[in-house]
């Protein structure tokens, strides 16, 4: 065993077989740099990962069933956990069922997942007397410490299923509409200048997120 991932053994790196069980092990420098500290791996990152899984199968995407990852000297490093054509045969009238709602209503099925996010955190502080940010000093150490627990393994894991369902159904909604673009007009859509027409100005939650930042910068201003 080598390139430690801090006591988590099910993300240590093992140089002998995981090269064999492995196509390829793609360091993730977007959220691992600089190198994720023990804390963050244990109670936060690993949340995602079960997250990926977890949403994988929710949705039971055809060609994945999620990630899977490995740690090298605190750097991430993940792979694609593939389905077999078998697989893919069988999960794929399954996934047209269980995306058709995000189609239909996405920000329907956003604020029940929202709502119970939301939910989840308020009986989290209210069973302790959070009202206020101040109330926190009120707690005992074992009692930071319970609260803590619970964030850490009730809502973060909450926080990963529902951020991980949302993104791969947004962007398998996104990869159905090139699809069906591809086919009907025998173009590939990134490169295609119609397509990039018809996407430009999309009101993506993304694009509506910056623009509030960009508001409040100019109040600050």
């Amino acid at each position: 065993m080598t390139g430690y991932a801090y006591e988590l053994s099910f993300y240590e790196f093992d140089e002998e077989n995981d090269p064999k069980n492995y196509d390829v092990l793609l360091c993730d420098v977007v959220h691992g740099k600089p190198p994720m500290k023990p804390l963050y791996i244990g109670i936060g990152w690993q949340w995602y990962y079960h997250g990926f899984r977890y949403g994988a199968e929710i949705l039971q995407l055809p060609t994945t069933r999620g990630w899977d990852s490995r740690f090298i000297n605190g750097y991430p490093y993940i792979t694609a956990i593939r389905t077999s054509d078998a697989e893919m045969k069988e999960r794929e009238p399954v996934f047209k069922k269980q995306i058709r709602p995000f189609i239909e209503d996405f920000d329907g099925v956003w604020d029940v997942y929202k709502t119970e996010l939301l939910k989840l955190y308020k009986e989290a502080k209210l069973s302790r007397g959070l009202r206020a940010w101040k109330d926190i000093k009120k707690l005992s150490n074992i009692d930071l410490l319970s609260f803590f627990l619970d964030f850490t393994y009730t809502i973060n894991r909450k926080e990963g299923e529902t951020h991980m369902i949302m993104m791969m159904a947004s962007y398998y909604i996104a990869g159905l509409f090139q699809k069906m673009y591809r086919q009907i007009f025998d173009v590939e859509p990134s490169i295609d200048k119609d397509y990039n027409r018809i996407m430009t100005g999309f009101e993506s939650q993304n694009v509506w997120i910056h623009r509030q930042l960009w508001k409040l910068g100019r109040q600050a201003v």
